[in-house]
Parts: structure tokens; sequence; C-alpha cells
């Protein structure tokens, strides 16, 4: 259902991630990635006695999860840029028009003005010079809210095509593209749609047979799209205050099943209990000794990390959508 996340190091920048975990609609409104965080039950105002920073809490808990994604993260080496090619922006715009990627992809960068424009005047009779302006007080979240909440969706085409009539349709198959070049490599991107079942052998993403030329063309006009400029990449402070928080739910976790004293020895790896527990975890994904290998580089806070991250991506169901290490036999919640 989502993608395969062994290889995520290959594919995003750490600096992306965390925020992205944290608070997913902030940088794709039409994602399909549940929005756990920043609620009414762990948002700003939501303190209580039982958990009286939910922010630093939940920050805390996306960092653990990048942690152990990343530091799991198995090598790819995608496809090699072409050498002796340049890509061509705009060629790559008329590609992504032609080829078929908006079948499955809506891009609001190129269509959005189109889309919402007709939309107000035949839905709430705008003018048109009234919706036009209305459209330019939007940012690019707004607008996508706009289309999610009055537009009629792909599956609406298919199950109430009564609805549709001329109507415009916000295709939601896969990720709306207006921000991709905020999140992806040149190198990844180029590989990716030179075969995308390479990185990911369950992806519903086609192979185009695009010739290098033109897969780099339609690459750097992706990288151009860089609509949403009120996300903010970067990682949440490595400070006490985070470390301290990662502390605290380690023992809140292990306090569940051990009384207090051997928690704590648990999270100093007393006689290699927490390295124990993790190779457990570990080793049906990678084998034993490279498990033992990977961990004998890992400091303790990393051990710790690893441990919390394990436990979120478990208590927040992150493996019923992606492919995750660790995760690969757990039948999925529910």
């Amino acid at each position: 259902v989502g993608p395969d996340l062994t290889r995520v190091a290959s594919k995003l920048n750490r600096d992306f991630a965390e925020p992205w975990i944290h608070h997913p609609k902030k940088f794709r409104p039409s994602t399909w990635m549940p929005h756990f965080f920043n609620q009414e039950n762990n948002g700003p105002g939501s303190e209580n006695t039982l958990d009286p920073d939910p922010v630093l809490r939940t920050e805390t808990e996306a960092m653990a999860v990048a942690h152990y994604l990343f530091t799991l993260s198995t090598p790819y080496a995608p496809i090699p840029l072409p050498e002796g090619l340049t890509g061509d922006a705009g060629r790559g715009r008329k590609l992504f028009e032609s080829v078929g990627c908006l079948a499955c992809h809506a891009n609001v960068h190129e269509h959005g003005r189109e889309m919402i424009v007709t939309d107000l005047t035949e839905r709430e009779q705008r003018t048109e010079r009234v919706a036009e302006a209305l459209f330019d007080e939007m940012g690019y979240v707004d607008r996508v809210y706009h289309l999610i909440e009055n537009v009629p969706s792909d599956r609406d085409t298919i199950y109430s095509p009564e609805t549709i009539e001329d109507r415009p349709v916000f295709t939601r198959v896969a990720p709306e593209l207006s921000s991709v070049g905020s999140k992806l490599s040149r190198d990844w991107l180029f590989a990716w749609l030179k075969d995308p079942s390479a990185y990911d052998e369950h992806t519903h993403m086609p192979s185009l047979r695009l010739t290098d030329q033109e897969a780099l063309d339609v690459t750097d006009y992706l990288l151009t799209l860089k609509d949403n400029t009120e996300f903010e990449s970067g990682r949440f402070a490595d400070d006490d205050a985070h470390l301290d928080m990662a502390d605290d739910l380690v023992f809140l976790i292990l306090t569940g099943q051990n009384s207090e004293r051997r928690s704590r020895a648990i999270m100093g790896d007393e006689g290699g209990e927490l390295t124990e527990t993790l190779v457990n975890i570990l080793r049906s994904s990678f084998g034993e000794d490279e498990v033992r290998a990977l961990l004998d580089e890992q400091d303790i806070q990393s051990k710790k990390m690893l441990f919390l991250g394990n436990k979120m991506i478990a208590h927040y169901g992150c493996y019923a959508c992606h492919t995750v290490a660790g995760f690969q036999t757990s039948p999925p919640p529910g």
C-alpha cells in the first residue's frame, strides 16, 4: 500500500523525514499517510499530568522512527545518471503531460488554477474574475484542501459517476507532485523513473520505458516543483530535552513488563540485554551476524532509539502499509 522503507536512506533526506513523519499533511495535504500527531489529543493545548509535553513527546517519537528506518536502511545503488546528457525541464514538462503521468498523479502546480477556477465558477456561481482572485489568495496547502473538499476524486468516477458531469477531477491514486522537488534527490528520481520496480518490487508505478534523455528531462522538471514553501524541512533538535524524553518513553515501555530496577539495567545494556533484545527483533530481517555487526557500531543512546523506534512503528502500525525491517512477518494491526 505504501512505499518500501527498507532502503529509505537512498530516497529521502533525514532532514525531510522527521518533520514528514511528524506532520505529513503539512507537506502534502492529499497524502494517504495517516496524521497521527498534532491532533487534539497530542498537540499544543492538550497537556495533562500523564502527558505534560505532548509536542516534545511526539517529536521524540518521530525522531525514533526516523532513527530506526535510517540506521537499518540497506544500500541501494541506483542506475547512474547518464554521462554527456543534460536534462531540460521544459521538455520534461511536455513529457509529463503526454506520457500518462496525469493518469495517476495530480499536479496542482500546473492545473490547480484551471481546476479551482472552474469549480468556483460552476459550483459556487462565482464570476471568473472573482474565482481567479480567490485562487491567487490561496497558498499551496489551501489549494489542495479546496480540491480535496470540493472537487470529485478518481474514486468518484468509478463509484459515483453521476456526480462528475463535466467537473474537474482531482486524481489521488498516486501522490500529488507540486512539491516533489523538495523531497527527492536527482539521482534517486532518475533511477526511479527509469525502473521503479528496481527500487520497490511491489510498487504500482509502471515503467514508462523512457529513454535516458526523456527520464532526465522529466527528472529535472519534477525537481522544479517546490510549491509548498510552508513546510519546514529539518531534523528536530538532538538536545537534552528530546533525549530525556526518549529515555522516559523507553523506561515507560520496559516497566510495563519489568521492575523499575531491571528496566534501568536493560536501558544501560547491562549484560548486553538491550543488545540481545534488538538482535531478536532484527535477526529475521538481516541475519544474526549482520545485526551484531551493526549493533557493535551503535552507542547506548542509538540502541535505545532503535528500541523506541521499533516500538513506535508497532504502536502506530506503520508496517501495515510499509515494508519495514523487523516487521516483514508481523501480522498487520486489526
